[in-house]
């Protein structure tokens, strides 16, 4: 049997990516887990023991290489004959974006609902300046972005997560600093200051939750 073997991420689309994570969740028979990494991204229906053996070892080693290939960060791609452009202003996300982009990316098995918030068709485009679709809700290209590269949504996750990183790296310091501050001005105070207790319990508690975030 020929069978067709994806050699990167952008070979793969999100919609095999989740019915792999499905497929293989809490399992640990690896010889399990290699015939559905065969059989979900080669997209063999069935058939899977006629697949020749060391063509088989094959496409796990290869595959296996890609899913851990390191993703890089792309404002653009073409599918189906259109092309999808990431949110090009942060600083002017509509706050239906932020409310479903939270919602969807806290949960894998709607990861093409936050590519759909992240990516639509480009309506607009100069040199690498670009216009997109105005955001209509998530349904509009959900179905488009199970087929989408699971390349560009991890791209998209490395572009978060340095984003992320470099404003805690600004935020943490000055959390700290403003905690020892208020713990001082208790300190030196020697009163009970409820006021003071309240503030610094906040920016401790914000300092936990940063640090939740960066992990």
């Amino acid at each position: 049997m020929e069978i067709t073997i994806p050699e990167n991420l952008n070979e793969i689309t999100i919609q095999q990516y989740n019915d792999y994570q499905k497929a293989t969740k809490g399992k640990t028979n690896q010889d399990y887990i290699d015939r559905k990494t065969v059989e979900i991204f080669c997209n063999i229906n069935q058939g899977i023991r006629d697949v020749d053996f060391s063509k088989f070892d094959e496409a796990v080693n290869i595959i296996t290489k890609a899913l851990n290939q390191e993703a890089k960060f792309q404002s653009t791609f073409t599918m189906n004959g259109t092309t999808y452009g990431f949110i090009p202003d942060l600083e002017a996300i509509s706050l239906g974006e932020k409310i479903d982009l939270d919602k969807y990316l806290s949960d894998e098995d709607m990861f093409h609902r936050a590519m759909a918030v992240m990516y639509r068709p480009i309506t607009f485009k100069k040199n690498s300046l670009y216009q997109i679709e105005k955001y209509e809700g998530s349904a509009k290209f959900a179905d488009e972005m199970l087929n989408a590269p699971l390349g560009v949504f991890q791209g998209a996750m490395v572009f978060f997560y340095h984003l992320t990183n470099d404003l805690l790296k600004a935020t943490l310091p000055y959390l700290e600093e403003e905690i020892q501050k208020t713990l001082q001005h208790e300190d030196n105070s020697g009163a009970s200051g409820d006021g003071i207790r309240q503030s610094s319990q906040l920016l401790m508690a914000t300092l936990r939750d940063l640090t939740k975030l960066q992990s």
